[in-house]
């Protein structure tokens, strides 16, 4: 067994499928299966199995996961001291995306960026509303949409994929939708503030009158529980709720794309801190 097997392991987990996470990799899927059926024949049990939307981890595989990220961090440290003459990259980077991404995707991101740039330090700002960049109120910003400004740099990153969920509680008192035209017929979890400018939310109204909206809310995570608490269905980044146990999928063949953007100012961009924070949100939003 190597550390080349189990990073693999690490990014199905990660990404969910063997194609996103031969994205993540830079490989190609056959490749993901190649090096999963080698570790699961020196580990003899089966690590992955296939669910709904993809690929999920056994819980034998769950039990090693801790494990496994040290080892990764490990791995990363010693990468970093092994090319020696690597640029050092130091100072403070203040990083800016919505709560839910940056509670849900960023932080548990963070520690491969720390490792692999230890005097790096990351003032995270989670917010509502988006900072002003051009006033560096923060040096990259993480956005669901496009920002125009003469004075700012913005590029698409990733790929996102939004999904359909609902709470287990209240799947047990109502039966889940069956096809786009009972979205209707169900309560729903919104955002106060309109967000009519991103996809997902045009796609909804397409199916489902604002006037089902039971509960509203203004963050992300206030929404994802809410959901999951059985006040109605809601639509969330599939990066973010796929990891939330209390929550399940519904109508998973109807996933919505949308786009993430990477924001900094134009002054910034020979900047080595902003750099390698724009590299490291691109790694971990692969195949999101």
């Amino acid at each position: 067994m190597n550390w080349d097997d189990l990073r693999f392991l690490i990014a199905i987990h990660r990404h969910r499928s063997h194609a996103r996470a031969a994205h993540a990799l830079g490989v190609d899927a056959t490749t993901v299966g190649r090096k999963l059926r080698a570790l699961e024949g020196a580990m003899g049990a089966r690590l992955v199995r296939r669910v709904a939307d993809g690929h999920a981890l056994t819980p034998a595989a769950e039990a090693l996961l801790p494990s496994l990220e040290q080892i990764e961090l490990h791995a990363i440290a010693l990468e970093r001291r092994a090319r020696g003459n690597a640029e050092k990259v130091g100072g403070t980077v203040r990083l800016s995306a919505g709560d839910g991404l940056m509670s849900h995707v960023l932080v548990p991101g963070l520690p491969r960026l720390r490792a692999l740039h230890p005097e790096l330090r990351v003032d995270l700002v989670p917010d509502l509303e988006a900072v002003d960049l051009a006033r560096h109120e923060a040096d990259v910003a993480l956005r669901l949409s496009r920002l125009s400004s003469p004075a700012l740099v913005a590029r698409r990153l990733a790929t996102l994929t939004y999904g359909v969920y609902a709470g287990e509680s209240y799947l047990r008192v109502r039966r889940p939708p069956a096809a786009l035209d009972d979205l209707a017929a169900h309560d729903w979890v919104g955002y106060v503030q309109d967000a009519s400018k991103l996809r997902p939310s045009r796609w909804l109204w397409r199916y489902v009158p604002r006037s089902r909206v039971a509960v509203r809310a203004t963050t992300t995570t206030a929404v994802l529980h809410a959901c999951a608490a059985g006040l109605g269905l809601a639509i969330l980044l599939t990066c973010i709720a796929d990891g939330d146990p209390r929550l399940v999928r519904v109508l998973p063949q109807s996933g919505v794309p949308g786009e993430a953007f990477v924001v900094h100012h134009k002054e910034d961009s020979d900047s080595a801190r902003v750099r390698v924070t724009v590299e490291w949100l691109k790694e971990i939003l692969a195949g999101g």
